[in-house]
């Protein structure tokens, strides 16, 4: 995060209460303020308006910062370098200068010679009064002490673009004392969580805002994994892997991913968003649909039961009677296959007109929606499966 510290006082700025207690509106209430932030304040020139003017000048500055001067670091085993690229993300490329041997390597950790690491870098003003955001009903309460000592943040992203608050809301980030969290977990939780990261998520970074199994959702299901009601008893590292992929999967059936510190909230957002297709339905799917509210609801809870299957076809995978089955450079082809197609389906996606998007709040999915009484949603997977491979090459071999 780049910090505005001139915004980061009770002095200077006035939060108000957004679309959920997770969002800030920011009103400035000084003077000098004002007149360096004139060009992102609403038209009536008392809140920070639109929070992707601010994200565009950041990046558009950024960008020209490294052409013009090129950043690199030399590290004891390789060197990091910056690269300059047009997506809001800030790139690395470290290229390793020294093979490691095999005691530096952890079982089933297979060294690289060079990864693109992409990072997140947001605007962003520290919170001026941490005991309104405890006080909110989704803050576990045992993390109190960690909190006070990192404190949170207020960044410019807005509650959903097709929302459209007035005035804009910015999102309260808990990122800091996610680190500080990340950080202390023992040993076997570190490397349950570096080999899950690696096969599930690896270097992709599937494009825009389509629901699918995120670095975030893998960080958070961790987190509950080890500091949540139930807390880890595994005295081995396959048996958190499998606990984890457990709990991403169930979240996914029931149509809920609440954050860590934020319980109240969904890592989904507002909306959720989904691909929806013009396709022609056969019968059952189109009963099934007629059931649960329309297509769209369909094409969302089918893409949601998607992930269910994917995340629970990867607990099989990486059983541990497959595991000794089966070689490792196998298994880690399977999953590079499955996400490389799904990365290329959600490229397709967001360029393509045979694809449409699908936004629907909470209330529109019933709860119940994936087993219920009248209908099965597992029952027109297939048919769904069947359409994504044959019109956009979709691997099913994982699922």
């Amino acid at each position: 995060m780049i910090v505005f510290e001139n915004l980061s006082t009770n002095e200077n700025i006035e939060l108000q209460t957004g679309c959920t207690p997770w969002f800030q509106k920011i009103k400035i209430v000084d003077a000098d303020a004002k007149t360096i932030y004139n060009k992102y304040l609403t038209p009536k020139k008392e809140y920070l308006g639109e929070t992707s003017k601010i994200v565009y000048d950041f990046w558009k500055q950024l960008l020209s910062v490294l052409k013009e001067k090129p950043f690199s670091i030399e590290t004891r085993r390789g060197k990091i370098t910056a690269i300059p690229n047009h997506k809001q993300k800030l790139l690395l490329k470290y290229v390793g200068s020294c093979m490691l041997s095999s005691s530096d390597n952890s079982p089933g950790l297979v060294p690289k010679d060079s990864i693109e690491i992409g990072i997140d870098l947001m605007p962003a003003i520290k919170h001026p009064n941490l005991t309104t955001v405890m006080s909110n009903s989704g803050f576990p309460k045992q993390f109190q002490g960690d909190f006070r000592e990192t404190g949170c943040h207020i960044i410019a992203k807005s509650c959903h673009r097709d929302h459209y608050p007035e005035p804009p809301c910015w999102f309260i980030t808990l990122a800091a004392i996610e680190l500080k969290t990340m950080q202390n977990v023992d040993e076997k939780h570190k490397k349950a969580y570096k080999v899950l990261k690696s096969l599930v998520i690896g270097e992709i970074n599937y494009p825009g805002k389509c629901i699918n199994l995120s670095s975030y959702m893998l960080k958070t299901a961790l987190m509950f994994h080890v500091h949540g009601d139930k807390q880890c008893s595994s005295s081995h590292f396959g048996d958190c892997i499998e606990n984890i992929l457990s709990y991403l999967g169930s979240n996914f059936f029931n149509l809920k991913m609440p954050c860590f510190f934020a319980r109240d909230m969904d890592t989904w957002g507002i909306l959720f968003e989904t691909p929806g297709f013009n396709w022609e339905f056969d019968r059952q799917l189109t009963v099934i649909g007629d059931k649960i509210g329309g297509g769209e609801v369909l094409f969302a809870l089918l893409w949601i039961y998607f992930w269910y299957k994917s995340t629970e076809a990867a607990k099989s995978v990486l059983s541990e009677e497959s595991c000794v089955n089966e070689h490792y450079s196998k298994i880690t082809y399977r999953f590079e296959l499955f996400k490389a197609s799904v990365r290329v389906f959600l490229g397709e996606y967001y360029s393509s007109g045979k694809v449409w998007k699908v936004k629907l709040k909470r209330s529109r999915i019933r709860i119940h929606s994936m087993t219920s009484a009248e209908v099965n949603i597992g029952d027109g997977f297939p048919f769904y499966m069947q359409k994504l491979k044959e019109e956009y090459g979709m691997n099913e071999d994982i699922i």
